[in-house]
């Protein structure tokens, strides 16, 4: 899972690959070099990007925001407050 995280200015980016409207809201292991995941939420009207940033902020604790791929299932999502090694422990939980 290293691959898919990458220090950032104040945090770490997040390489993200998004499945929307699956069962279930969950990280499920790496497609590529992204971290991949799937939520229930659909694609329309950012609710899969919503779903996926409070599903990160749970995970983190930190604050999450979606940096990069608004309409694209590949996106970045930028961490704050948070290391590398921090993040990849909190992945492995």
């Amino acid at each position: 899972m290293s691959e898919a995280i990458y220090s950032a200015k104040g945090g770490v980016r997040a390489h993200i690959w998004v499945v929307p409207a699956s069962s279930s809201d969950e990280i499920v292991g790496m497609h590529g070099d992204r971290l991949k995941i799937k939520t229930a939420s659909p694609a329309e009207g950012g609710r899969a990007n919503e779903s996926v940033r409070r599903l990160l902020q749970e995970l983190f604790g930190c604050p999450v925001s979606l940096a990069g791929g608004r309409t694209s299932r590949a996106k970045i999502f930028l961490i704050e407050g948070i290391d590398v090694e921090t993040a990849l422990r909190n992945l492995d939980r």
